[in-house]
């Protein structure tokens, strides 16, 4: 029989067939998952079999790595959104004030052009 306990801190703690109990606690570091597993692995009273209750373990905290690798990326897709936007704003308002400099010229120019004309005539 299996029992699994995954709290928030990620204990997970297996009772084997023999009634062995193993607790693995993520909450001490790396180091100290190493050194509980290793220690695990070693026991002499250790059942191969709960090898793949170990990988489970091992697999949650895998998967807690890509979630928070995949959150890590969405916020840096949405911050480059935000920039993006912001830089096509201000593309937007350079470009209307060129626009607007623009028609003031055409006008200017064309004005004098009417003024060239009605002189020669």
């Amino acid at each position: 029989m299996m029992l699994f306990c995954i709290s928030s801190e990620t204990h997970l703690v297996e009772e084997g067939v023999a009634g062995n109990v193993i607790q693995m606690a993520s909450h001490g570091g790396d180091n100290n998952k190493k050194q509980k597993t290793n220690h695990a692995l070693q026991d002499k009273n250790f059942d191969p079999s709960t090898i793949e209750d170990l990988m489970k373990l091992f697999e949650i905290e895998s998967y807690k790595a890509w979630a928070a690798a995949e959150l890590e990326q969405q916020k840096e897709v949405e911050e480059a959104e935000v920039s993006m936007q912001e830089a096509e704003d201000y593309l937007d308002s350079v470009m209307e004030s060129a626009m607007d400099e623009f028609r003031g010229f055409e006008e200017e120019l064309e004005s004098m052009s009417k003024a060239e004309m009605e002189s020669l005539v």
